[in-house]
């Protein structure tokens, strides 16, 4: 009776070791808090995207009414140009240039237009 076990440590033992060695090799994972896996990431936006969500901020706001300002997105850099009437405008502009996730870089080239007209 005592040589059963004997005989299942021997056949037993080149298992345990093939896998402790397979394990060796592997990456540590991440399991993160709770066991959960870490979140993907998500994919980057396209400068189109970029450019109707930069768009779409200046269109909303009530300081651009005549739509004087243009964008464009090359490489998630952002360019505007056109003119404005005012200095809060160029710096409202590009707040809102800024505040879209995605944008590296903003090239402001917003220029007070010469007839500065008020009523």
């Amino acid at each position: 009776m005592k040589i059963l076990p004997v005989i299942y440590v021997i056949f037993s033992l080149p298992v345990l070791l093939l896998t402790g060695c397979d394990d060796m090799n592997k990456q540590p994972t991440y399991t993160g808090l709770n066991g959960d896996k870490p979140a993907t990431t998500a994919a980057l936006p396209t400068d189109d995207m970029l450019e109707q969500q930069v768009n779409t901020g200046i269109q909303r706001n009530p300081l651009f009414k005549n739509g004087d300002v243009s964008v464009l997105v090359l490489d998630s850099h952002v360019t505007l140009s056109g003119q404005v009437t005012t200095p809060e405008h160029i710096v409202k502009a590009e707040e809102i240039a800024r505040n879209v996730q995605g944008v590296k870089r903003i090239n402001n080239r917003l220029l007070l237009s010469a007839a500065v007209t008020q009523n």
